[in-house]
């Protein structure tokens, strides 16, 4: 079998309130972004990270349909929980707080902004 086909819920990020720079934490909540999404996974990973596997994905859902995405899943654990792929997708969603607060501060004394670009990271949600 070369591809794996699920249907998926897709889940980002949204953070709650402001970025507290005095504690350089923030608090988020999941944002259910689509439901039964039908996504292709290649079977064999593409790339290999010291934490996780790279996979080739393409997602049918209306919210990345023209993408090329890659699936990420842990190397010791096969189907991983919500809980253990958050902390993975609360760095892309910190990063982008702080260039977002960034920009703002750069806007008030009128310096020209570089744009720096996140690549977005959503939570694929799937029964096996």
């Amino acid at each position: 079998q070369d591809q794996c086909e699920r249907l998926c819920s897709i889940f980002s990020l949204k953070k709650k309130g402001k970025l507290r720079w005095s504690t350089r934490s923030a608090t988020y909540e999941l944002d259910r972004k689509e439901d039964a999404a039908h996504c292709v996974i290649e079977s064999q990973s593409w790339q290999r990270g010291g934490m996780r596997l790279v996979y080739k994905m393409k997602d049918g859902s209306r919210l990345n349909r023209s993408a090329n995405m890659v699936a990420k899943r842990l190397i010791k654990k096969e189907h991983a929980t919500a809980v253990d792929m958050l902390p993975f997708c609360r760095n892309t969603a910190l990063a982008a707080s702080f260039r977002d607060s960034f920009y703002d501060r750069l806007k008030k004394v009128d310096v020209d902004i570089q744009k720096i670009f996140f690549v977005p990271c959503y939570l694929y949600e799937y029964q096996h």
